[in-house]
């Protein structure tokens, strides 16, 4: 642990923290876990933004041997741990007063015994992986049973309290999409940048060349190269194989937040985004296989947020892509998505200290005495204070470049009436856009009948071929030759 974490490095890691969640005023409380080689305590420590909990894992002899800035894995395999073992009481305890009313021990009884019955008797625990951006961070537990192995998510507050657990359907591995055709395309490893290089991969056209090429541009929050969404949605995946395949190269790689070590704080969208997507432009460029004047960006989400911020900056593009890209400042659609979970959940208290923190941050974003270290959603006051004055729409159309801007009308995330109107509005008058709102499609622009909900993104299937259509045809078509 020593050669891991020297003291230097310990105190720039505490530095980051306090950076994070403001002022250290003291430890709260601390839970201990019994280990089969040790022990592990859940700190729960408040900083001025709040309680946080950290977990510090113990050798047999006492001695450190790790530290983690969240303990929702350990929460989470515990808990399934202790409904194997019959242990309902005990699995009850981190739950907060909430789940306490929705589950009582008697109750998680019968719901294992239920989920048991269905999947067979629970063998083993597979692995465990921590996904979440803020309010709470769900922890997946690859469970195997008799009959199959299935997911389950145990959904972790800030406060190592389970505020939710879910038995999630069996996911169907990822295949490539309907549209692809492997015999018109070939893709091979590429590396975007140095500092350090971001794996990806380069998926080209079968044939002469030079093609136009897409470089995509993920969303908000640490992302590998397919954009994916546990084992079965890979939408930048569909996306390079359903191009490909109708005559357009795209180049796609992990996200600069997906790759440790991260950049030093504090980190902002330069950071997050600019710098890799000029390392991406740098590559094609040196490509003789791609046809430099028709070089395209097409961000998803905060990506398509920032996307007119990107061809300002990177001159030579041949446009732009907008896909369910938010209008409207990231704070404001982070509240408003708190809100309607808080509508649909009165009785869930986490959600509405979560939406309560949310309103302030989103006050304090905008405050005129905003420091950049100061701790704001999960970023610091540096993030935000390079977002102020940004308006997506006021600049694209300032950018004389063509653009594409695809919405669907299912998505939870991004609004189909306030966003996308922006973006209309904006640049009805923009000499070369196409606008593309598909009704049944969700974020993802995956075809979903249900209503919009937090769980859309969860939903197995495929990028819609009509959108890689009409991109495509976009691209071939309207990017200037």
């Amino acid at each position: 642990m020593r050669a891991v974490l020297p003291p230097h490095e310990l105190k720039l890691l505490w530095s980051d923290i306090t950076k994070a969640h403001g002022t250290f005023q003291g430890v709260v409380e601390v839970r201990t876990e019994s280990l089969s080689d040790g022990a592990a305590c859940i700190a729960l420590i408040r900083f001025a933004s709040g309680i946080e909990a950290f977990l510090v894992s113990f050798t047999g002899d006492g001695r450190i041997r790790g530290f983690f800035t969240n303990a929702a894995a350990l929460v989470g395999r515990r808990f399934v741990e202790h409904l194997a073992h019959g242990e309902f009481e005990v699995a009850s305890h981190p739950f907060d007063s909430a789940m306490r009313s929705a589950a009582s021990p008697n109750q998680l009884a019968d719901l294992w015994k239920a989920t048991q019955g269905q999947l067979g008797d629970f063998q083993a625990i597979e692995r465990v992986s921590v996904k979440g951006e803020r309010g709470a961070l769900d922890a997946f537990v690859v469970g195997r049973f008799a009959h199959e192995t299935r997911t389950l998510e145990v959904v972790v507050n800030h406060q190592a309290q389970i505020v939710g657990f879910f038995v999630l359907p069996a996911q169907t591995a990822w295949t490539s999409p309907s549209y692809s055709d492997p015999a018109k395309y070939t893709e091979r490893a590429i590396h975007v940048g140095s500092s350090p290089p971001l794996p990806g991969h380069l998926t080209l056209p079968n044939g002469a060349g030079p093609f136009p090429l897409v470089i995509l541009v993920h969303g908000s929050g640490p992302g590998d190269e397919d954009e994916s969404g546990g084992d079965s949605n890979k939408p930048f995946k569909d996306l390079a194989q359903g191009l490909a395949t109708r005559g357009v190269a795209l180049l796609r790689y992990d996200k600069r937040t997906h790759v440790p070590p991260l950049p030093p704080p504090p980190i902002t969208v330069r950071e997050e985004y600019f710098a890799s997507v000029a390392d991406a432009l740098s590559l094609a460029r040196g490509l003789a296989s791609i046809d430099k004047s028709r070089i395209v960006l097409a961000g998803h989400s905060m990506g398509g947020y920032l996307a007119p911020w990107l061809a300002r900056n990177n001159p030579g593009l041949a446009g732009i892509a907008m896909l369910a890209a938010p209008a409207r400042p990231m704070l404001t659609l982070a509240v408003e998505q708190t809100e309607q979970l808080a509508k649909l959940h009165p009785d869930r208290k986490d959600l509405v200290a979560q939406l309560a923190q949310e309103r302030r941050d989103q006050e304090r974003a905008s405050a005129s005495d905003l420091k950049t270290d100061e701790p704001i959603f999960n970023a610091t006051g540096a993030y935000w204070l390079l977002l102020r004055d940004y308006s997506p729409v006021a600049t694209a159309a300032s950018v004389p470049i063509s653009m594409f801007v695809a919405q669907g009308g299912h998505d939870y995330n991004v609004s189909s009436t306030a966003d996308y109107s922006l973006w209309h509005d904006g640049l009805e008058k923009h000499p070369n856009v196409v606008f593309k709102l598909y009704p049944d499609l969700n974020h993802l622009f995956i075809s979903w009948g249900g209503t919009p909900s937090v769980e859309d993104n969860k939903h197995h299937g495929h990028v819609a071929q009509i959108l890689v259509d009409d991109l495509a045809a976009w691209v071939n078509v309207t990017v200037a030759r």
